[in-house]
């Protein structure tokens, strides 16, 4: 059976608290014939997963108000069937040995990291 992604569309859901990278980030995804929600932190990325169901790939900064990306990760790490995350920072953070890119990034650079998130097994 093919994974739900190759049905439909795949739902991104960006995180990020500065409105110019979060709508360039939604913009490049959505050229790519992706669904993208949006969120502000952590929290309301929460509260997008918990009312749209189903997001094949998370793509959060890590520096924000309220619940940071660092802090999102772990509680979907938490949850019995959580999405992959690619975590963006404009800071560095040597110590992160899961998908990350370095802001500032291509609009190619992010569309790649995405698509491999969502052909790798989890």
């Amino acid at each position: 059976m093919a994974p739900p992604h190759e049905l439909r569309p795949p739902i991104v859901l960006v995180v990020d608290d500065d409105p110019v990278v979060r709508s360039f980030e939604e913009k490049a995804l959505l050229a790519e014939g992706y669904r993208v929600i949006t969120a502000v932190n952590g929290l309301s990325a929460l509260e997008m997963l918990r009312s749209v169901g189903q997001i094949d790939v998370v793509v959060s900064d890590i520096e924000m108000p309220q619940l940071d990306g660092l802090a999102l990760l772990a509680r979907l790490h938490a949850l019995p069937s959580a999405p992959p995350v690619l975590l963006v920072s404009g800071l560095s953070h040597d110590e992160l040995d899961g998908p990350h890119l370095q802001k500032p990034f291509t609009r190619d650079a992010l569309c790649e990291a995405v698509r491999e998130l969502l052909t790798r097994p989890h």
